[in-house]
């Protein structure tokens, strides 16, 4: 947990910071990700003071861990 706390300290969200890691069987750390925006997209001027607006552009970190890996690579325990 302390390092999905670490790894939530690089969200670009100020109101929200999300962390996750993933582990193998023998609990060795393969990959971490934190909550934020989409790939590609640019944050326009006061961007991130519109709460209820800015969540359609925001991806959980969860996902984002999740898209670390190729299809059949991990398993969700």
């Amino acid at each position: 947990m302390a390092l999905a706390e670490v790894a939530s300290l690089r969200s670009e969200d100020p109101f929200r910071k999300v962390g996750a890691a993933a582990l193998d069987a023998d609990n060795r750390v393969i990959a971490t990700a934190y909550n934020g925006l989409a790939p590609g997209f640019d944050a326009p001027t006061g961007f991130w003071d519109d709460r209820e607006g800015r969540q359609k552009f925001m991806l959980h970190a969860e996902v984002n861990l999740c898209s670390l890996f190729k299809r059949g690579e991990a398993k969700l325990v």
